[in-house]
């Protein structure tokens, strides 16, 4: 048998080693895309945290907001009743005609005072009731007029 020469052992053992170098940097490069692409994942992750910190405060802000409206809706439907109360109070007291003995007294000319202590009037609304159906002392002197 022939022995392998030692130029042969060389080359064989330069070829091992270029392939290992290539398995080598092939590896590296690997590697080096992996953690390229962990770290492009990494700032996305962060920036996706970021977008749902920011709504996470806008959710906030418009809760806030809407427990204000909800507080002035609250405040305004209690004003809307009283309204209604005092609305369906003053068209009962018209329909009881509890105006009517009052209006009688002032078309038969008494004061202003008077319809206020006979019949529990503000001074406005006995004023009102003197001034549409007081009597009234015609130019001539003569009986009094109704308005």
């Amino acid at each position: 048998m022939i022995a392998p020469s030692p130029l042969i052992g060389l080359i064989v053992f330069i070829v091992l080693g270029c392939i290992a170098l290539c398995g080598y940097r092939l590896g590296a490069r690997r590697r080096r895309n992996r953690l390229d692409a962990i770290v492009s994942l990494d700032q996305t992750n962060t920036e996706v945290n970021r977008g749902i910190e920011e709504l996470r405060q806008q959710l906030n802000i418009l809760s806030s907001s809407t427990l204000g409206v909800a507080a002035r809706v609250e405040k305004l439907a209690g004003d809307v009743s009283s309204v209604r109360t005092r609305v369906d109070d003053v068209e009962e007291g018209a329909a009881a005609g509890t105006y009517t003995p009052a209006i009688k007294m002032a078309e038969s000319g008494c004061r202003v005072e008077d319809l206020v202590q006979n019949f529990g009037l503000s001074l406005g609304e006995a004023e009102l009731l003197r001034k549409l159906h007081g009597a009234r002392q015609s130019a001539n002197g003569t009986g009094s007029t109704r308005h």
